[in-house]
């Protein structure tokens, strides 16, 4: 949270978790998580409180990771989720899937649903 920093007093910044509906333009809710914990940890525990069946989740790279993944299938939703070079063996695995597609143009996408 922006400005949570308290060095005069000693007191750590304050990191939270919020997942927003961009429909309804609401945050749903929040976590708190400490200095020795991370996002990576605190991401299931916040998809645990909410109901996803039918919801598109997204997340940055933090959130490329198996069990959140999982744990967003389980409820029944799905998810697109940004991919960095920090996960190496994956990235490489895309970017030569990508690359595969790139070669077979019979398997591009017409756009329609």
């Amino acid at each position: 949270m922006r400005r949570s920093l308290d060095k005069a007093n000693g007191k750590a910044a304050v990191h939270l978790v919020s997942p927003f509906s961009a429909h309804n333009r609401l945050v749903l809710s929040q976590v708190k998580f400490g200095t020795k914990s991370n996002a990576i940890t605190a991401v299931p525990d916040l998809l645990k409180r909410l109901t996803l069946s039918g919801c598109l989740v997204t997340l940055d790279a933090m959130g490329c990771q198996k069990k959140i993944t999982s744990n967003i299938r389980e409820s029944g939703a799905d998810y697109v989720l940004s991919l960095k070079g920090n996960q190496r063996e994956l990235f490489d695995d895309t970017q030569r899937y990508f690359d595969w597609c790139e070669s077979h143009p019979e398997i591009k996408s017409t756009g329609k649903r």
